[in-house]
């Protein structure tokens, strides 16, 4: 494979957090901002979307279903197309190259890519190495869109998948023995091997995640273990880049979670995660339940050091996300609860109840509207007065 460009490295500038905290000033503006939030569209589905993307024009908007994909205009909220052709079970494995003129779509144990926005069909990965059928990794409690509704699933079966650009592969998280492995985009092949340093431990991976700028990969297992690897060299400095990466930086545990957690409540398990957009903070929501309050807590990733926790949440956050900005992080719960919170401070700025469950959170390019996914299939568009426009 040809070896990537040198580039040359344009610094971020780091979200609001604890570590980069916004004054009261900007707080109270954001908030009275943030007030005029109401329901803009509403879009009504055959069955609920999945984790949508919003291209970064603003002129797209991509939900999966259960046996299809849809294409909207964001703005207009047209349907553009439907492609039912595609891998089983790709509700949470839809992604746009960097370019955004390829999407990728992984589900079962197939990866298909599409030129954008034509969406004509260029590759079929064919099915990747393991085909094992297994018992399904947790029984199914309440109602909800589990990501485990099948009777069986397959060992092997992709749960997430994640762009690497620097080296044209996309790593995608499967069941069974926490395996992740990637696929060629170059040679359209599968990998070789099951996994890069540091992905197996004998857990189930249940989700992958990069940062906005596609230089810092997290990896979730079950029972809250973390992985967290630097995808390419921070200066760009290639020389050694395919000996060298990925590399791994931490290893998080959830006795890690246990011993350094300010939360009072009882249960540390996590119900949903997420990363700020420059890799500094790791955002966990924790089960709540039965057990208490559902907080959420950040994290600095280095050296893994609590920040602080927002608390007051109810039960099941299944759905967070953080604005292009930075500047607003929010949630959903699986009782419709949505809330929106300014990240250094942890102070609430807005909450709405959407009817259902939330499913997934996306937020615009210019962060002026959020999309939600709504268990009671439909597609709720939020925003300030003409975030539409």
């Amino acid at each position: 494979m040809a070896r990537p460009k040198k580039k040359t490295k344009k610094i971020a500038e780091m979200d609001p957090s604890p570590l980069n905290p916004i004054s009261e000033e900007d707080v109270d503006s954001l908030r009275q901002d943030i007030q005029s939030f109401k329901l803009l569209r509403t879009l009504h589905v055959p069955d609920y979307a999945g984790e949508m993307v919003v291209t970064r024009d603003d002129q797209y908007l991509i939900s999966p279903h259960r046996n299809n994909f849809k294409v909207w205009n964001l703005r207009t909220g047209e349907l553009l197309h439907t492609v039912e052709e595609g891998p089983e079970g790709s509700r949470r494995g839809v992604v746009l190259s960097r370019d955004e003129k390829t999407l990728y779509v992984a589900g079962g144990s197939e990866i298909y890519s599409w030129d954008f926005p034509s969406l004509k069909l260029r590759h079929k990965s064919g099915k990747s190495p393991a085909e094992k059928y297994v018992s399904k990794v947790r029984p199914h409690f309440g109602d909800g869109p589990l990501d485990h509704e099948d009777e069986m699933c397959k060992e092997g079966m992709i749960t997430s998948a994640v762009l690497d650009p620097y080296r044209q592969r996309l790593h995608v998280g499967r069941n069974g023995y926490g395996a992740m492995s990637y696929w060629d985009l170059t040679t359209h092949e599968w990998s070789s091997s099951n996994s890069f340093h540091g992905a197996g431990g004998g857990l189930r991976m249940t989700n992958l995640l990069t940062t906005r700028n596609n230089e810092i990969l997290v990896g979730q297992y079950k029972q809250s273990r973390y992985r967290v690897w630097q995808l390419c060299p921070a200066q760009r400095d290639l020389d050694s880049f395919d000996k060298d990466y990925p590399i791994l930086l931490h290893c998080i545990g959830q006795d890690d979670i246990e011993r350094k957690s300010q939360s009072k409540s009882k249960s540390k398990l996590v119900d949903y995660w997420t990363t700020s957009n420059d890799g500094q903070v790791l955002y966990l929501a924790y089960f709540g339940g039965d057990y208490g309050n559902a907080d959420i807590e950040q994290w600095k990733i280095d050296g893994f050091e609590s920040l602080g926790l927002m608390q007051g949440n109810e039960p099941g956050i299944h759905a967070m996300t953080i604005s292009p900005d930075g500047k607003i992080l929010a949630t959903g719960n699986e009782k419709g609860d949505v809330r929106l919170w300014e990240p250094s401070t942890r102070t609430e700025l807005f909450n709405a109840q959407l009817g259902a469950w939330i499913v997934d959170l996306k937020f615009s390019a210019d962060s002026r509207l959020l999309v939600a996914s709504v268990y009671d299939n439909t597609i709720q568009f939020w925003g300030r007065p003409g975030a539409l426009d």
